[in-house]
């Protein structure tokens, strides 16, 4: 079983104008959409049919300034939880001889550019969701998160935003998506174990309003640095701790992660 998920960093120029801004991630996710829908129609009615256990995420448009003119140069990144998916897209869409353009909303884009690696582009990469070994472990884990996250405990019009970012809601929300994915879980317990040993150490945010054409959900960008005390390094959980941090930007954090929120990048020591 291939357990490899991957992060594609697609290098755009604008063919028209819009907004460059968290607000656009769900316009990259219809795109993504419908370009699923070109290749295999059926794929995405599933994909759309799935709600929360989506296997994919995908990030808002970014570029130098927040709005985006012809001839302008703009970024989307798409994060694939299953190889199939990704090698789909990547030869399907992306090596296509037809596929030079990508419209997002009112815009065309050009595609000129992929990046595939972490050496070709810092968001870019491939993880096999393998714990790391002990001497691979770490204590500390820095979260930047780059667009509006947080986390949704009821729906409609009682809808709650938590933006506290407690360990124990970071970390079980990642062990959710990998347990589902591989099948590999250490359950609550390991959230408890989190609880017990993890602090937050320092945290920068700020609130953000996220427009979903209809109604607005709040959020936080910015960074919280996690520390782990009183704990055996090199122990199972710990190494659990590491592995779950590591896929965080692959899996994002949180609420609408398939519609640009919750990407983040994760530095650890």
């Amino acid at each position: 079983m291939d357990k490899s998920v991957y992060a594609i960093v697609v290098k755009l120029v604008a063919g028209g104008a819009m907004p460059a801004n968290p607000s656009s991630g769900r316009l990259v996710h219809a795109a993504f959409l419908d370009i699923i829908h070109q290749i295999n129609p059926s794929l995405a009615k599933a994909f759309h049919d799935l709600n929360e256990r989506k296997l994919f995420t995908v990030s808002p448009l970014w570029a130098e300034r927040g709005f985006v003119r012809l001839g302008d140069v703009a970024f989307v990144r798409f994060a694939f939880l299953d190889p199939a998916l990704a090698h789909l897209f990547v030869e399907q869409f992306l090596l296509a001889p037809h596929h030079h353009t990508l419209r997002i909303g009112p815009a065309p884009f050009a595609i000129t550019e992929v990046y595939a690696t972490s050496t070709s582009h810092e968001r870019a990469g491939k993880m096999v969701l393998e714990l790391p070994s002990e001497n691979e472990c770490f204590e500390q884990a820095r979260f930047e998160f780059l667009t509006p996250t947080a986390f949704s405990r009821k729906r409609g019009a009682k809808a709650e935003y938590l933006t506290d970012f407690s360990p124990i809601d970071v970390w079980k929300h990642i062990r959710r998506v990998w347990g589902r994915i591989t099948s590999e879980d250490p359950g609550p317990v390991f959230d408890e174990w989190c609880a017990d040993h993890t602090q937050v150490i320092h945290q920068s945010t700020r609130r953000v309003q996220l427009d979903f054409g209809g109604y607005f959900v709040p959020g936080v960008m910015g960074s919280f640095t996690y520390r782990l005390s009183d704990y055996t390094p090199g122990e199972i959980l710990h190494r659990w701790w590491c592995g779950l941090a590591q896929f965080a930007p692959y899996v994002s954090v949180g609420y609408k992660a398939t519609m640009g929120m919750g990407q983040c990048a994760v530095q650890v020591k």
